[in-house]
């Protein structure tokens, strides 16, 4: 620092970090959808349940407009929030709208807290074993929220003077 004023500023990442972030959560999107998030044992029989089987399942015991919402919030615009982060080197304007309107419907950390509370209360009924959709879910959550920082740093940083 000389006379209170920054010589030069560090950079997270670099001015790829949200792009290459949102990538990486893409490529855990697909299988964190299609991949077993928990096996559920007792008395020998075993079930397996993934995203899609939760958001079926809640529609199914007669809770449409709960499923709709796990599956807009936890599944759809998460998606849509990384696909968006993935252009914002190209279209940065058009990602910033979208972000600030996506970013307040993407909460898959909220879905993660969940499943893992249901564990820790399913826990002590059942046998409970985690499996790798559960595990790429929370890492497409990571991504997504540090993807979303890096942006937003970037956003602050190029408006400065």
């Amino acid at each position: 620092m000389r006379c209170n004023h920054p010589l030069a500023t560090a950079r997270r990442g670099g001015k790829h970090a949200p792009a290459a972030l949102a990538v990486a959560g893409l490529i855990f999107a697909a299988p964190a959808a299609l991949l077993p998030f928990m096996t559920i044992g007792k008395l020998g029989g075993a079930r397996s349940g993934n995203f899609l089987t939760g958001v079926a399942s809640l529609n199914e015991n007669g809770m449409p407009l709960l499923a709709v919402w796990v599956l807009v919030c936890g599944g759809f615009a998460p998606i849509l929030l990384l696909a968006g982060l993935t252009a914002s080197r190209r279209y940065p304007d058009h990602a910033q709208r979208w972000g600030r309107v996506l970013a307040h419907w993407a909460m898959p950390e909220v879905y993660v807290l969940a499943v893992l509370v249901a564990l820790t209360r399913l826990g002590r009924i059942v046998q409970v074993e985690i499996n790798a959709g559960l595990w790429c879910y929370t890492a497409m959550s990571l991504a997504l929220l540090a993807a979303w920082q890096a942006f937003r740093l970037r956003l602050t940083e190029s408006s400065e003077p």
